[in-house]
């Protein structure tokens, strides 16, 4: 599999309990594995970092919507993109 395709499969399979008992915060996974669930993006990171060191992890905000496609560096001009 691909990068994160586990992690984000087991995402969306615990995804509506997740949002009953903890909309709005992070989770962590790696593999098969949940790490917690976090109140903030630094904490559930600091709890990855420390846990897993540079293996990759997943944190992902626990929403009833999908996440949008974000590249701030674009936004703030560092880098252009031409169609």
């Amino acid at each position: 599999m691909g990068s994160f395709e586990r992690e984000l499969a087991l995402y969306e399979t615990k995804r509506q309990e997740l949002i009953v008992s903890h909309l709005g915060q992070y989770v962590v996974i790696h593999g098969d594995t949940v790490l917690g669930v976090y109140p903030n993006f630094a904490d559930a990171y600091g709890s990855g970092v420390a846990e897993f060191g540079q293996e990759p992890f997943l944190v992902r905000q626990i929403s009833t919507e999908d996440p949008t496609a974000q590249n701030p560096a674009l936004y703030a001009g560092i880098i252009s993109a031409h169609l």
